[in-house]
């Protein structure tokens, strides 16, 4: 009965170690993945919407007539893949010119679209993580049961010599799944591994105490015997 409850307190010890060192342990991978993950998108936004800009002022100052410009600029980003990430261009009032979606064409960019506010405002991976986690953003909070818009601007670029600027567009709701998925990735392995721990230091510490208790056995009865004798 003894043995029972050592070998009960022995899992309990055990058990709550492992849990407190997996608890830690999960929330500084997955934040750090999940920073890394962020870091990917943000440069890979801002690269687009930078070539995408310097494209434009290019063929701008080529004589290219803006309203040619934007027909074209239009029929390259139409109905492309929404999947992670897309750019728009819109001009300084904020009303859409160009847009992936033909039916914002015309629209004007709430303030509430965005994660940041004007064309100098830097998101980095910190601050995005934490928009997405705290469910704020930079001056006040946003409502994100909006099932009505899943992307959120995430960097804003001008085009030089015309009043347009790029907006680059982050899927919202496929970064939240993604971190999701890998949280749930994190939760699994420490789970087996831990799991696979505690089974395994409770083999060894009965492995090891087996042979202690035949040895104890073996001096109790030694012991017995002597007393026997000395009888």
């Amino acid at each position: 009965m003894k043995k029972d409850k050592l070998y009960l307190f022995t899992l309990l010890a055990i058990s709550f170690i492992v849990f407190i060192i997996s608890y830690f342990s999960i929330h500084f991978l997955v934040e750090t993945s999940a920073k890394n993950l962020l870091d990917i998108q943000i440069n890979s936004s801002k690269r687009e919407a930078k070539e995408i800009s310097k494209l434009i002022s290019f063929q701008l100052e080529n004589g290219v007539k803006p309203e040619v410009l934007i027909s074209n600029i239009q029929k390259s980003i139409e109905n492309t893949n929404f999947e992670s990430g897309f750019v728009c261009m819109f001009d300084w009032s904020g009303v859409e010119i160009c847009h992936p979606d033909p039916k914002k064409i015309g629209k004007k960019t709430k303030p509430d679209d965005s994660f940041i506010r004007s064309v100098d405002d830097e998101l980095n991976s910190e601050d995005f993580y934490k928009l997405l986690t705290t469910k704020k953003e930079i001056g006040g909070v946003r409502d994100f049961n909006d099932t009505s818009r899943d992307s959120e601007i995430i960097y804003l670029y001008p085009v030089k010599n015309s009043d347009w600027i790029i907006a680059a567009h982050a899927n919202i709701s496929t970064i939240e799944k993604q971190l999701q998925q890998l949280k749930f990735k994190f939760i699994l392995i420490h789970a087996l591994s831990g799991f696979s721990l505690i089974l395994f230091t409770l083999i060894i510490v009965r492995f090891i105490g087996s042979f202690y208790e035949k040895d104890l056995e073996e001096k109790n009865e030694e012991l017995i015997d002597e007393v026997l004798n000395f009888n």
